[in-house]
Order: C-alpha cells, then structure tokens, then sequence
C-alpha cells in the first residue's frame, strides 16, 4: 500500500462517520495486514480506535492482541489496555516484519511525521524546518 493511500484512509477514519465506514470497508477490501491496522489505529482516538478494531475481520486484528496489556488497579480488578506506542510498534516490526520493507518505510515516514508535528509545527522553536532521522532495523 502506498503512503498516499494510506493517509488517504487515515484522514477519512479521523473525520465523518461516514467517511469512517468508507475507510473501513476500504480497509476490508484491500485486506490490510495487522501492523498496518495497528499503525491506522494508532493514529485515532480511543473510541475510534474501538469502533475500528470490532469492524474488522480477526486476522486484521489478531496483531492488536500482540499490544494487549494487563492493568490491575487499587480494587483488584484487571483491565486489558492496548498499547499502541512506537517503541511497541517498531519492536514488533523489528522481530516479526524484518524482511517488509514497505512497512518499515510506512513505520518511519508516521514516525517522522508525528515527531515533526510535535517538534516543528507545534513548536516554539520556529529555527527548525525539519528533522532528519534514521530508523535502526
């Protein structure tokens, strides 16, 4: 899946409902593997997020349940979190999807994005045009 596809259905699941049904029957019919669910998951609200994941078959999420962490709280009552961080996302990559180049490439251009958003975008710092990264695989 090229980048511009993919943040083509990144923008529809972040806007209407409606454009969120379309994006996820699109998501359907290119039968997206898990990592690139999780890393379009990544990148929605947690009730988004939720209505995303219980749309989709079970192979396309099978790879959530690899970011499922287990919290107990002060009552003794567990919760099932999930955990989609990058060092989570870029350590599954690592071990499991070592040979996908094409995922790596979709792992490092978000990466870049969000940490150019928080940094350059939103920053005070207006010297900064861009930051160059290189990811270690």
């Amino acid at each position: 899946m090229e980048i511009k596809e993919f943040n083509r259905i990144k923008e529809m699941l972040n806007s209407t409902k409606e454009d969120m049904e379309v994006a996820i029957q699109n998501v359907i019919n290119l039968d997206l593997d898990g990592m690139r669910v999780a890393i379009l998951a990544k990148n929605l609200t947690l009730d988004k997020r939720s209505d995303f994941i219980k749309e989709l078959s079970i192979e396309q999420t099978k790879v959530i349940e690899k970011f499922e962490v287990n919290i107990n709280n002060k009552w003794g009552m567990s919760k099932t979190l999930i955990d989609l961080s990058w060092q989570k996302i870029y350590d599954l990559i690592k071990t499991d999807y070592s040979n996908d180049q094409e995922l790596k490439d979709l792992f490092e251009y978000e990466f870049k994005n969000e940490l150019n958003k928080g940094l350059i975008n939103d920053s005070i710092w207006n010297f900064l045009t861009d930051i160059k990264l290189e990811i270690k695989w």
